[in-house]
């Protein structure tokens, strides 16, 4: 199953995320985003879409898939951690989010948030509201689509 296309069928990502960050003490710092949400098992990347559009950074999906989990994540809270990685131009910040059971430590999407500054452990914690809710936005759209 197409996951992609169930999620599209729930919400508009881009105008959900200009609603969740449109207040964010992050949204000015943010140049570019991308979203990769995974299959049941985690094994491969069952969305890939580019949201909040680089405003003058230089990248691809490629480039970006490329600097995932090379650094350790720091754990925010049970279901989301984070990952800081630098580049010759420009920042990323990987948010990983993991799904609410304490039984299960299943990945659930990647929201990497690319930036011309970096953005810090603090101000993430600060936001993680943020995460977290679109962390049980996806969660319950695909686990929806595990049904369908």
């Amino acid at each position: 199953m197409n996951k992609g296309f169930v999620l599209s069928n729930f919400i508009n990502i881009d105008n959900e995320l200009e609603r969740l960050f449109s207040g964010s003490a992050l949204r000015p710092l943010i140049d570019g985003a991308l979203i990769l949400i995974y299959n049941a098992d985690c094994s491969e990347i069952s969305l890939s879409k580019k949201v909040m559009k680089s405003g003058g950074l230089l990248y691809d999906e490629r480039t970006v898939l490329d600097y995932l989990g090379k650094n350790a994540m720091q754990k925010i809270s049970d279901q989301l951690y984070v990952t800081f990685e630098n580049t010759d131009d420009f920042f990323l910040t990987d948010l990983t989010l993991f799904t609410p059971s304490s039984t299960v430590s299943e990945k659930v999407a990647d929201f990497v948030l690319l930036s011309k500054k970096p953005i810090s452990q603090g101000q993430i914690e600060a936001e993680k509201h943020l995460f977290l809710s679109l962390e049980y936005m996806f969660y319950y759209i695909t686990s929806i689509g595990h049904g369908l």
